[in-house]
């Protein structure tokens, strides 16, 4: 079956009239084409085939999840999926509190995007490659440790779904030990101000959402253990934003609630964040309207690696 590792009930988000919104497939770059828009459904982009089943082969790789229903990860899933489209709904009509419960499932849920997006398994396709060719470069000189790197090398590679088998495998394993990282990411981030860049529907998104952006101007992928800034687009007219300097006094005194910042979007603050999205998507980026995806397709450049 076809599983979405970019969930639609996120991308219905960025749907101004009739459920679609436009794609710019930022993958012709790579073949020396331009970038062009495309009216879609978000239903229809951003799965594989089976993405996250757990199949008789994964099974077998790592007999600890061997008992476990092959759409066990699907159905995990549901329990933000089915949530996420009412908390986004309060903050689109402008009420300005969430529940504390509401503000957690909002942060388990974005970070759950995160983590379960094809950018990382590609990423850890490519640790491996990178993990095989530093053995090599390390052992150039001793002919014995060449052979002890030749023979790890044909073990590495000689998965053909590593990075399927693997991401599957960190989800699993999070799973087991009952999130204990989004917990931790979750905790920290409730401390501070959840402030909404409210724009007039001029925010695009991209099908790796989402970065945060540390004290030395470095973006990353996902990074909340420390001096972080973290930047999620939610609708074309909100972006979210929290950073570790602002400190949420009303949750401190309140913790049952949870206090949304709104905060005008100028065209500077509007241009940088659209930006993030033109340097780091995947394959794709998402605009609710033709106008503002026939510029972002003119600006496109080939996507900046993230850490």
């Amino acid at each position: 079956m076809d599983q979405h590792f970019l969930p639609a009930c996120y991308l219905d988000q960025f749907c101004l009239k009739e459920g679609k919104f436009y794609r710019i497939d930022c993958s012709l770059l790579k073949k020396g084409k331009k970038p062009y828009p495309l009216e879609v459904v978000p239903a229809a982009i951003c799965y594989g085939r089976d993405f996250y089943a757990l199949t008789d082969e994964f099974k077998k790789l790592y007999p600890a999840f061997k008992d476990y229903d092959r759409l066990f990860l699907e159905e995990r899933f549901y329990r933000y999926e089915n949530v996420y489209p009412a908390i986004i709904g309060k903050i689109k009509k402008g009420i300005p509190v969430l529940t504390a419960a509401e503000a957690e499932l909002l942060l388990f849920a974005l970070i759950d995007f995160k983590l379960r997006n094809d950018y990382v398994r590609k990423k850890n396709e490519q640790l491996r490659r990178d993990v095989v060719d530093k053995v090599f470069r390390e052992t150039k000189e001793t002919p014995l440790l060449q052979q002890v790197a030749a023979s790890m090398k044909e073990e590495i590679l000689s998965d053909p779904q590593f990075a399927k088998h693997s991401h599957l495998a960190t989800m699993m394993g999070r799973e087991a030990a009952g999130s204990a990282i989004q917990e931790k990411f979750v905790r920290t981030m409730m401390r501070y101000k959840f402030t909404l860049m409210v724009s007039y529907g001029e925010f695009i998104t991209s099908d790796n959402p989402g970065w945060t952006v540390s004290e030395d101007n470095r973006v990353h992928n996902i990074k909340f253990d420390e001096n972080f800034h973290f930047l999620m687009p939610l609708t074309p007219m909100h972006c979210l934003s929290i950073s570790h300097n602002d400190p949420d006094p009303a949750y401190e005194s309140d913790p049952s609630k949870k206090k949304l910042y709104p905060v005008i979007a100028d065209q500077e603050m509007i241009g940088d964040i659209n930006r993030l999205s033109i340097d780091h998507f995947t394959n794709y980026l998402f605009a609710a309207d033709k106008a503002t995806a026939e510029r972002i397709a003119g600006e496109v450049k080939l996507k900046t690696p993230l850490a």
